[in-house]
């Protein structure tokens, strides 16, 4: 392993008490910036609460419309092809 040089020592301890006091100014603002971001969540948490008890399943009654808009679209494509089939084998075209 490699010595370290004196530039490389003053720049570790520069370093180090950067983080030391960038450390102690976060530790200083930690409280101060989560109390309102807790009461934000609990807010927020509130509010959604209230959205799902207004407004039950409509996320579902979204999804269930779809899906059956798709499926109705799909039924009436298979019955006009058998209409389709059923009339060209009267006339015999196949």
């Amino acid at each position: 392993m490699t010595r370290k040089t004196k530039k490389e020592k003053l720049r570790i301890a520069q370093r180090k008490q950067l983080h030391d006091h960038s450390q102690k100014n976060y530790n200083n603002t930690l409280p101060t910036l989560i109390q309102p971001l807790r009461e934000e969540k609990k807010e927020a948490e509130k509010e959604d609460k209230k959205q799902l008890i207004l407004e039950p399943d409509q996320g579902l009654n979204k999804f269930f419309r779809n899906d059956l808009k798709k499926s109705l679209m799909i039924i009436c494509v298979i019955i006009a092809l058998e209409i389709v089939i059923y009339y060209a084998t009267i006339n015999k075209y196949f």
